[in-house]
């Protein structure tokens, strides 16, 4: 990443958040159907649940991209 001019920690804070909220998410997130199958609830009321916290993981997700200094912080904190 660093020949394209971008950070790699902030590359892989970006990842790691999209992939988080990816996981609960249709149609593919497995964790919501494999939550659904073993509660035995319709896939509806799993899917519901996890929306207040995917919206404020999408608020900090174009946070950082706005701002990439807040990804960044506390790594030039702990190396320096």
């Amino acid at each position: 990443m660093k020949p394209l001019g971008i950070d790699p920690i902030h590359f892989g804070v970006v990842m790691v958040i999209n992939m988080e909220l990816a996981l609960p998410t249709p149609p593919v997130g497995p964790e919501s159907f494999v939550i659904a199958r073993h509660l035995a609830h319709a896939l509806a009321e799993v899917v519901a649940q996890p929306l207040p916290s995917s919206c404020s993981m999408l608020g900090l997700l174009l946070m950082i991209h706005i701002r990439s200094a807040i990804s960044l912080w506390l790594p030039r904190l702990l190396m320096h």
